[in-house]
């Protein structure tokens, strides 16, 4: 199970169990946490803060179920939790200690069928090699050095993505306000008006205001009896609030049967349905429909008007969403009921506006997009940098 090809013959060699004790982190639901300054640390890094420290640091984390072997290093008092190992005493510098585990493969060594786990046995068993102190001094300075000279890039990459999520939502932004087409309008005067809404002195003259509920109708799905196995497993695609991703949707991950779909509160949805998850864990998330499908109760449909534009609607969903969230109702988790769907304002531009206001986000959309790919190979070149000179600082060749 070890990632190293070879270990250099003059290195002395050990088992991990030997060298490491890996110990189980302690469970702090996030209810049970305390406003502080302690990092609360899970598998896969920082999850919260609490007022008390389980460990008195320096340590390295080691995430044993969901990430499974994701290390983390951290340099003060900390509480791992029990998706976690912690390690809080070694042998050696911790910046050596941090790359020799990098490694081991350890997020290679799932032997879960469910949920993904890492047996603190099986890490036991790892071999280890490790050089001689003053080997061991140089290797660490190499990595700190290279640590250091990668800060900067890494550091400006990971401020990206939270600026292209400011930029993808400055330009809704402008769209639903009528700012990202006010050239166009100058350009393509017209006595047409939308026949209905209200004149809202926000918007654009030549714009109305309604609510969703007055240019669409809403419904949502349902679920057959999950007592009766005859109702699943059929043809009939079965949407969940899980399956919406802020596009098309393409696939679903459960079928109905004909006798499912009639026997319950599902419906059959058409092609390119504008969806919406009204609670649970993706609850605001949208989709299209790629395929006519039935949905669960967690998702509504949206049914708009021939001249109101599908595709204009979708992204003025997307820029208010977090509204829409904020408005809904419920007692344990937020529920974006089909009242507030319907009584939400929209902007309606001439359906001339409406093509040429989609035009233009997602020119700007496709443009972050490049970005973001850009983003993700350079992130990815360091990384491999990185990987590649502790993988030659560990064969011996530094």
């Amino acid at each position: 199970m070890n990632s190293i090809v070879y270990w250099p013959d003059s290195w002395t060699k050990a088992n991990f169990g030997d060298l490491f004790e890996l110990k189980y982190g302690k469970g702090l639901p996030e209810r049970d946490r305390r406003p502080g300054r302690i990092p609360v640390y899970g598998s896969n890094g920082v999850v919260g803060q609490h007022d008390r420290a389980v460990t008195t640091g320096p340590s390295i984390l080691v995430g044993r179920k969901g990430s499974v072997g994701k290390l983390h290093f951290e340099p003060g008092p900390c509480w791992p939790i029990d998706t976690t190992y912690y390690i809080e005493k070694s042998p050696w510098n911790w910046h050596f200690t941090l790359a020799l585990l990098r490694q081991l493969g350890l997020d290679q060594m799932d032997r879960s069928t469910a949920i993904p786990g890492l047996t603190r046995s099986d890490v036991y068993e790892l071999e280890v090699a490790y050089p001689e102190p003053k080997e061991q001094e140089l290797i660490a300075k190499s990595i700190e050095l290279v640590s250091e000279l990668l800060s900067f890039p890494r550091n400006r990459l990971a401020t990206i993505p939270a600026l292209l999520k400011k930029f993808r939502q400055s330009v809704l932004a402008a769209a639903c306000s009528g700012q990202l087409t006010a050239d166009w309008r100058a350009k393509h005067p017209s006595l047409e008006l939308v026949e209905y809404g209200a004149t809202v002195s926000d918007f654009p003259e030549t714009w109305r205001v309604a609510t969703i509920g007055e240019v669409a109708r809403t419904s949502s799905g349902g679920t057959p009896s999950r007592s009766n196995k005859q109702f699943y497993g059929g043809t009939i695609p079965w949407i969940k609030s899980g399956d919406l991703n802020d596009g098309v949707v393409t696939q679903a991950t459960e079928f109905l049967t004909t006798e499912g779909l009639r026997r319950s509160s599902a419906k059959l949805f058409p092609k390119n349905t504008l969806l919406i998850a009204m609670y649970g864990a993706t609850v605001g998330k949208l989709g299209l429909l790629g395929f006519e499908a039935a949905t669960n109760q967690a998702v509504c449909g949206i049914f708009l008007r021939e001249d109101i534009s599908l595709q204009f609607t979708f992204r003025y969903l997307l820029y208010i969403r977090q509204d829409l969230i904020d408005r809904a109702k419920g007692g344990a988790q937020p529920n974006i009921s089909q009242e507030i769907v319907r009584n939400t304002p929209i902007p309606i531009p001439l359906q001339s506006e409406q093509a040429e206001i989609v035009r233009r986000v997602d020119t700007l959309f496709a443009l972050a997009d490049s970005v973001e790919s850009r983003l993700s190979e350079a992130t990815a070149q360091v990384e491999r940098t990185t990987q590649s000179i502790l993988a030659k600082a560990f064969r011996g060749e530094l």
